[in-house]
């Protein structure tokens, strides 16, 4: 009997934190340490390097414009859903798909339970490939990790 109490328990815990709340400890994790790879953003969606979602956190270099900072990078998931995009900072972050148009996220969460995550994204999309912008910002470089958001992880 007590056995199936504490999974009754559990199961209910689980339940009423949700995946959200795995994923946000997942970034906060993943963003704690140093990151696992860095790149340099490129000016145009061209030349931008591949960040992916494989548990790898990307602190990316941003490229000055001025007095300020902003940067590209390319993005393809490799299945359709939703997906969550984490960020260090809370820079200005869009993603485009191959049309040249801006995708709608679907949620935006600013703040966390751990300083090391400022802001989520999470988006709809597709295995196609995607660029994400960042900037105009005043921040010479962000740390990103990304997740399929409905991911129990």
């Amino acid at each position: 009997m007590r056995r199936f109490i504490a999974l009754a328990a559990i199961a209910f815990f689980t339940a009423a934190c949700g995946p959200e709340t795995d994923l946000e400890t997942a970034f906060c994790d993943q963003l704690a340490g140093e990151a696992d790879r860095s790149v340099q953003a490129s000016l145009q969606a061209a030349d931008a390097p591949g960040v992916a979602r494989d548990a790898t956190s990307y602190q990316i270099a941003l490229v000055p414009d001025g007095d300020m900072f902003v940067g590209k990078v390319a993005f393809k998931p490799d299945e359709k859903g939703d997906f969550a995009i984490g960020l260090s900072r809370d820079i200005p972050m869009r993603i485009i798909n191959g049309a040249g148009e801006a995708v709608t996220f679907k949620n935006t969460v600013v703040g966390a339970s751990c300083p090391e995550l400022a802001i989520r994204y999470t988006a709809r999309l597709n295995t196609n490939t995607y660029t994400i912008e960042f900037g105009p910002t005043d921040v010479a470089e962000v740390t990103l990790v990304s997740e399929e958001s409905n991911d129990d992880l």
